[in-house]
């Protein structure tokens, strides 16, 4: 998609290519979710950020070869269940989950784990 939208006009007028990091479990949130742990959800989310690894290389990839600075965007990490923000119903139990995972010392440090790959591959500037 980023590239479709650079060869709108040849990017022109185009000095920033601005990311998000999407910020969630590996394979989303779904009723599967009401047996988990904290730990669990932490571990799934743990992967996540290594699936989300290449797509930030190669956005920063699309960038350098479009001249492009490039920025990240993180709104916010995605506990929430699929289909919620789209309106869909939330099941109770998993919604405690997420609440207790978020709380907890080592989904701090997770979510720390994911802002340093962004770092780590976008640089800090």
């Amino acid at each position: 998609v980023t590239n479709d939208l650079l060869s709108q006009n040849n990017g022109a007028g185009a000095d920033l290519l601005g990311i998000t990091g999407y910020m969630s479990p590996q394979g989303g949130i779904d009723p599967s979710y009401s047996p988990r742990t904290p730990a669990e959800v932490i571990d799934l989310f743990t992967q996540g950020k290594e699936s989300a690894r290449s797509w930030v290389r190669a956005q920063k990839a699309i960038a350098d070869a479009a001249g492009l600075g490039i920025t990240f965007y993180e709104g916010g990490v995605g506990l929430v269940e699929d289909g919620v923000i789209e309106g869909g119903l939330a099941i109770g139990a998993i919604t405690e989950l997420l609440m207790a995972t978020g709380r907890t010392p080592a989904f701090q440090s997770a979510v720390e784990a994911w802002l340093d790959m962004f770092r780590e591959e976008l640089g800090d500037s």
